[in-house]
């Protein structure tokens, strides 16, 4: 991070955390988590991707799924039990149905603009929509060095650099001796490694949440010249 975007957020977090409400730890969580997110937006400002993706095209109808499978969560979680899952479950399903549904429209929209394009000749208009699409191609170029460090820019040079470094690669004899394989400590298999990584109601726990966004490391590092996180230690200790 640039030090003068550091030392900006550093002064702006200080000032949001000095109002941090103490009474409840839930409380506590939540002003320091919305505080950290704001100061953070306001400083460093929000990266914008160079195409639009089905997800933010269609965020007016997933947030609202989003935040009511959230609300069923938190409240299965809160009292577990047969109504609460199945209201979860319900919201749930709605949520990746509602995902489909923003894909497909993304997708047909997309599709449509590209053939359009394509029909009527436009053919500036028809790479744009494919470049959309699959992304800009962006190409990189590797150095590639001899064995005395020097830049290999010929062609058939660099295959035989590569011919060179497999040969002695895998010419290479690794000897291990019989005392450092005696000196090695065994210790019993670790039998939880091989169950089934389902949660407890039978459900595989998800592992991409859009509150990641929310929660970057890079915040939570620069926390270290402000107030940050000392109220983040104090809330574990509430």
């Amino acid at each position: 991070m640039n030090q003068k975007l550091r030392e900006q957020f550093s002064k702006v977090v200080d000032e949001a955390l000095e109002k941090c409400s103490i009474y409840s730890a839930q409380a506590r969580w939540d002003f320091i988590r919305d505080a950290k997110y704001k100061a953070a937006i306001d400083t460093f400002g929000k990266r914008a991707n160079k195409n639009e993706d089905w997800f933010e095209a269609g965020i007016d109808l997933l947030g609202f799924a989003i935040a009511a499978k959230g609300t069923a969560l938190l409240e299965h979680k809160r009292q577990p039990s047969a109504k609460n899952l199945a209201i979860y479950r319900t919201a749930r399903n709605n949520t990746k149905r509602v995902s489909r549904k923003c894909t497909m429209d993304y997708w047909l929209r997309l599709c449509g603009y590209i053939q359009s394009a394509a029909d009527s000749g436009s053919t500036r208009a028809m790479y744009q929509g494919i470049e959309e699409a699959f992304g800009p191609s962006i190409t990189k170029v590797a150095p590639l060095k001899s064995a005395s460090g020097e830049n290999i820019k010929d062609r058939s040079k660099q295959m035989e650099r590569w011919a060179e470094y497999y040969q002695e690669f895998f010419s290479r004899e690794n000897v291990v001796s019989d005392k450092a394989i005696q000196t090695q400590s065994y210790y019993p298999p670790w039998k939880s490694l091989v169950q089934s990584p389902l949660s407890t109601n039978g459900e595989k726990p998800s592992t991409r949440s859009p509150a990641v966004k929310l929660q970057a490391p890079e915040i939570v590092k620069a926390g270290k010249e402000n107030s940050l996180l000392g109220h983040l230690h104090e809330l574990t200790l509430q």
